[in-house]
């Protein structure tokens, strides 16, 4: 998410693990982009991880080093997140569209919010669901972000319900 304004951006080096795990979530969410949670059936990873080699950039496989091993994390991470029950219930709520592109300033704000839903569901009973997706462990600005989504969504359908949820997968650590 940006905002109108400049911030400083964080320029420390990551770990390899840290670089991994964060080229992981990304393959998610191209994953769900691309397929929603469709590739749940597979029968196996391999379709998955097919599909993950057909995703990833060729500068992203270069500096993943092991991408073996990054597409078996990446589709644990997926089908993980395609098999909790926060998933499954919102995505049988209503019809979901996925890596959404937002910019929208509340009326009560001088900044312009912008970013992108991972998952936003237009229920049936008329309401608006967020979904915010996780592939590492909860952290305290993951409350923040999905408070900023909301408060995104909320000005981009006045009048109408939306709720949203964080919704975690954790699979074997890369």
């Amino acid at each position: 998410m940006t905002a109108a304004r400049a911030t400083a951006v964080d320029q420390r080096p990551r770990s390899d693990g840290e670089a991994r795990r964060s080229l992981a979530g990304t393959l998610v969410h191209r994953l769900f982009e691309r397929f929603g949670a469709t590739l749940r059936s597979a029968a196996n990873t391999q379709a998955i991880e097919a599909e993950l080699a057909r995703l990833i950039r060729d500068e992203e496989a270069v500096e993943a080093g092991d991408v073996v091993r990054l597409f078996r994390h990446t589709s644990d991470a997926y089908l993980a997140l395609c098999a909790t029950p926060a998933l499954v219930d919102a995505l049988e709520s209503g019809e979901a569209l996925f890596e959404v592109p937002f910019s929208v300033r509340p009326a009560s704000h001088e900044l312009i919010l912008r970013g992108t839903f991972d998952c936003l569901i237009h229920r049936r009973d008329g309401g608006i669901t967020v979904l915010e997706l996780k592939t590492g462990k909860p952290v305290p600005e993951h409350e923040r972000q999905l408070a900023t989504y909301l408060l995104a969504a909320r000005a981009l359908f006045p009048g109408t319900t939306v709720d949203g949820t964080l919704v975690y997968a954790e699979p074997r650590t890369v």
